[in-house]
């Protein structure tokens, strides 16, 4: 299971740019998996 969480699940992400200045929301997403033996630590 693959979970979206924060300002775009929210509706509220930000991308702002400006002549010298980029600022974009990042994704917040969290992954469940069935056990611990499918799950990759990084």
């Amino acid at each position: 299971m693959i979970i979206l969480f924060g300002s775009y699940a929210r509706g509220e992400w930000v991308e702002d740019y400006q002549e010298n200045y980029e600022y974009i929301s990042d994704y917040d997403i969290l992954v469940i998996t069935a056990d611990r033996k499918t799950a990759k630590r990084n």
